[in-house]
């Protein structure tokens, strides 16, 4: 046949083929399944990495609870809003005056427009709160009126007493020390101010001593020292190993051991006092985004020094390494900034993933002869109906008589049906040399065809004698047209 006739004939057969082999487009996704699959791990881990470090945009409006106004969890948090708000202009930072600790406790897990609040660490644990920063000691300061004879916790009883405001870390910790020195809540008169409130009742002489717990030096205990009325009761002369102040921090949970310095207040106390502290916590809850605590946590150690110059008390913050002490897991995005220094994840697991990808290089490399193995197998088996194919033309080409071509187009057939049954079997690569043999079985199907209806067997084929041959079915639109001619002659 022409050239003409040979593309014709190629171009029938890749429609019958594609109608017949639904995974010829998929080859090349075969092919690389072996890749993907090595480098599937890699993949996910670079994707992994990329969202964890990706940063997003803070909220627009992030709270604070603080505590009563003035104190030093609201002094402590403004600052702390302004230097935020100057780093970060598109975020708003409000801060929430609360009755304290324990309240803010309950507003961080109760109300979701607050996503971060000041508290102490004896409070009351949840599995919802994280910590992101220990700020500094909230020392215990009792403050009581001279004159009176309290020289002891003991000589307490039967005086009026403001243990904190309702609901705050100081009333907690105040009620608890009074209890452990076996002063029941009926031995005396119990009030619950706030501090600024507390500090003019005092100065009113309708309390005879009041309970700070707040970082040192506390504003409010130095007016109530420069007032000339008052003066710091001591838990303990001796702070050391062993000492009652060491027996308190075993029974009082989050507690420790502390003193308040000689002169801290001006010329006042005289001598150390000895009293126990309990740390003060900037929190918030597990749910909160990594990177916004993680820019907070941030903030507050590159801004020590202004934190500092607002309260003193804000030199004693210290990054965290374990929350072994604390009453709260640390949280994730403050976790990342304490690890900062740490070695990247590829140079701490350096040798775990040197062993991981020996073993996928491993596993290819083994693979390799295999798949080279049925890459050829494959090769030879197309190669060989590739001869089978000319052999079955040549005979057509040599013998003249429509027996003979009639068996070669039979052979032919059959050949075409075992190819796709190799095919589907995966004996056969769905590739180009699939796509050759297929236009090359159609192109001799098409030329015996044409042979048979047109060629010197035309009155044998067309005829109605007994030895009348019959054409099998080649699902190419020439063979409808042969008989269509057929059909022609008769009339």
């Amino acid at each position: 046949m022409n050239l003409e006739k040979d593309q014709e004939f190629g171009a029938k057969a890749e429609e019958f083929y594609s109608r017949l082999d639904p995974r010829q487009g998929e080859s090349w996704l075969h092919r690389l399944r072996l890749p993907l699959l090595i480098a599937l791990p890699g993949v996910v881990l670079a994707v992994g990495l990329a969202i964890y470090y990706l940063e997003r945009p803070l909220p627009t409006i992030i709270t604070i609870a603080s505590g009563s106004k003035g104190g030093t969890y609201d002094t402590v948090g403004r600052e702390i809003s302004e230097l935020f708000q100057e780093r970060h202009q598109g975020t708003t930072v409000s801060i929430r005056n609360s009755g304290g600790s324990n309240v803010n406790r309950l507003l961080l897990l109760n109300d979701e427009e607050i996503q971060f609040a000041f508290i102490q660490n004896d409070v009351e644990g949840s599995d919802e709160l994280r910590v992101v920063a220990e700020l500094y000691d909230e020392t215990l300061q009792i403050v009581v009126r001279r004159g009176l004879g309290i020289s002891n916790i003991q000589d307490l009883a039967g005086h009026r007493i403001n243990l904190g405001g309702k609901g705050s870390g100081t009333q907690q910790l105040a009620t608890a020390l009074l209890e452990h020195y076996g002063i029941e809540a009926d031995a005396y008169e119990a009030y619950d101010f706030g501090f600024k409130e507390a500090v003019k009742q005092f100065n009113d002489d309708k309390v005879d001593a009041a309970v700070f717990v707040a970082g040192m030096p506390t504003s409010w205990v130095r007016q109530l020292i420069e007032g000339g009325e008052a003066e710091l009761l001591s838990l303990s002369e001796d702070d050391g190993r062993g000492s009652s102040l060491e027996g308190l921090s075993r029974v009082l949970p989050g507690t420790s051991p502390a003193v308040i310095p000689a002169h801290t207040y001006g010329n006042m106390p005289p001598k150390a006092v000895g009293t126990i502290a309990v740390g003060a916590l900037l929190v918030t809850r597990q749910d909160i985004d990594d990177h916004v605590v993680h820019r907070l946590t941030k903030l507050l150690f590159e801004k020590r020094y202004e934190l500092t110059t607002v309260h003193g008390a804000m030199a004693e913050m210290r990054e965290l390494r374990s929350s072994r002490e604390l009453r709260f897991p640390i949280h994730r995005g403050a976790a990342k900034f304490y690890a900062r220094d740490d070695p990247p994840f590829f140079v701490a697991y350096a040798e775990a993933l040197s062993l991981v990808l020996t073993l996928l290089i491993t596993a290819a490399s083994t693979t390799l002869p295999f798949r080279e193995w049925r890459r050829q197998t494959r090769k030879n088996r197309i190669d060989r109906y590739y001869l089978e194919v000319e052999e079955l033309a040549a005979s057509s080409r040599e013998d003249t008589l429509p027996a003979v071509h009639l068996k070669n187009l039979n052979d032919l057939l059959e050949l075409r049906r075992r190819a796709v049954h190799d095919l589907v079997a995966e004996r056969l690569d769905a590739n180009e040399s699939f796509t050759i043999f297929q236009s090359l079985v159609n192109t001799r199907i098409g030329e015996i065809t044409e042979t048979l209806i047109s060629g010197g067997s035309e009155r044998n084929v067309c005829a109605t004698e007994p030895e009348k041959i019959t054409l099998p079915r080649t699902g190419l639109a020439d063979e409808d047209e042969g008989r269509a001619g057929c059909d022609d002659a008769k009339t």
